[in-house]
């Protein structure tokens, strides 16, 4: 009997053990996501969801815990609190800029360990620094904001956008456009659409280019002032010089069929941040993209434009598998990857992406729309600012573009703002 009792205990000591190390054997990463959603059919159908199944088949023992996250500003807010709770992801999807800066305390700098390839060959990394540290990898896809323009309307004006005489500076650019508002069409046809648009997707990228990125946020938290910042000045300035010259439809704040205008042949430029497929199917060959220039050869950030990746993918602290969860990330951006998540969606942030790959071959717009965005640098400026204080600087910045404030009082609200927020904040 005792004979038989010892080899009990000894079979329940062995299957304790093979369950103990069978557990060992499997690695969760729980991941919070927003974006590589399709509504259209249920999640177990997405394609985010076979590329993480596709990650465990390659991945013994590897079980990656896809959780949606419907409300993405809700789930960030949450994230700090399930960090204190113990109960936060291994990685979550989170906006690119001012939010990484803001939960940097709790996200893992990766800087040391991205690979040499996914650096190369990725775009967007500028959205996932804290000061030149990078804490997350980008996703989602590439928005390259650009103006589409009226190919007739350009050449009645004499007028070269893309070739060797095309505008290299803002005085250049100016000229261009006192030369199609001399053809009796406006220059631009647009609306503010609630996050003054002219300036956020056009002319805002010269502050980047002149400030940098880290200013605008710096601003934003009241640590430097809109006030003492000449590149956002001028910058604002220009755009409201465009309003005030007649370069854009004078019911800006209130139009809402900007596009329906532009078909109509009312102006000759439309800003866009994708290649909208109905404009491109009326248009035809009369529709062409360019992209503003530098604002002057000196600036601090050569090529910086608004648009590319806003949002990424980090890695938290307390992830029990740092190495595990970047290579997760580095997978979502490899070639085949990013292009199948893509496909159908919007442009891969891959660089070495080509129009043909993405269905485009031949169609010389999206050539010529996806050469533009591998050859510059981007960054979503609005997502560089404090939450509250970009809120703020929507509407307060608008007043300043149509004349109702100047640059200069639009530049102390800001700071106003900024130090209000910081103040209750503390």
């Amino acid at each position: 009997m005792k004979r038989v009792f010892s080899i009990l205990v000894t079979f329940a000591l062995l299957l304790s053990f093979g369950q103990f190390a069978s557990a060992e054997a499997t690695k969760t990463l729980d991941v919070w996501f927003s974006c590589w959603s399709d509504q259209q059919t249920a999640q177990e159908n997405w394609k985010i969801t076979e590329v993480a199944k596709e990650f465990e088949d390659a991945h013994p023992g590897v079980k990656v815990n896809m959780v949606y996250i419907s409300d993405q500003q809700v789930g960030q807010n949450k994230l700090r609190a399930s960090v204190l709770a113990g109960d936060a992801p291994d990685m979550v999807n989170i906006y690119s800029g001012y939010v990484v800066n803001s939960l940097s305390d709790v996200l893992l700098d990766i800087t040391d360990m991205i690979p040499a390839a996914d650096r190369k060959d990725l775009s967007g990394w500028s959205g996932t620094e804290v000061n030149g540290r990078n804490f997350a990898y980008p996703c989602g896809f590439n928005e390259g904001c650009a103006i589409f323009y009226n190919k007739e309307i350009v050449a009645k004006a004499g007028v070269d956008l893309e070739g060797e005489n095309a505008p290299k500076n803002a005085e250049e650019l100016w000229a261009a456009f006192q030369k199609i508002k001399a053809t009796g069409k406006d220059v631009f046809v647009c609306g503010d659409d609630g996050f003054n648009k002219l300036f956020v997707m056009c002319f805002s990228s010269w502050w980047s280019q002149l400030s940098g990125v880290d200013r605008i946020t710096s601003d934003s938290l009241a640590k430097t002032k809109f006030s003492d910042d000449n590149g956002f000045k001028t910058a604002l300035q220009y755009c409201a010089d465009v309003y005030s010259n007649g370069f854009v439809n004078k019911d800006y704040e209130a139009c809402t069929d900007e596009q329906a205008r532009f078909l109509n042949g009312d102006g000759a430029f439309l800003i866009g941040s994708v290649v909208d497929k109905d404009v491109y199917a009326a248009m035809g060959d009369n529709l062409g993209v360019f992209m503003i220039p530098d604002y002057s050869a000196d600036v601090a950030n050569p090529g910086y434009q608004i648009g590319g990746a806003g949002q990424c993918l980090a890695i938290l602290k307390s992830c029990e598998n740092p190495d595990l969860a970047l290579e997760f990330a580095s997978y979502l951006s490899s070639h085949d990857v990013s292009l199948r998540l893509s496909l159908g969606v919007g442009v891969s942030l891959r660089t070495d992406v080509t129009a043909e790959e993405l269905g485009y071959s031949g169609q010389k717009l999206y050539e010529d729309y996806l050469n533009l965005i591998h050859s510059h640098t981007f960054n979503w400026n609005d997502n560089s600012l404090q939450g509250d204080v970009m809120n703020e600087f929507y509407g307060i910045s608008t007043t300043a573009v149509v004349g109702q404030i100047s640059v200069d009082q639009c530049a102390a609200q800001l700071d106003q703002a900024a130090a209000d927020v910081a103040e209750n904040n503390t």
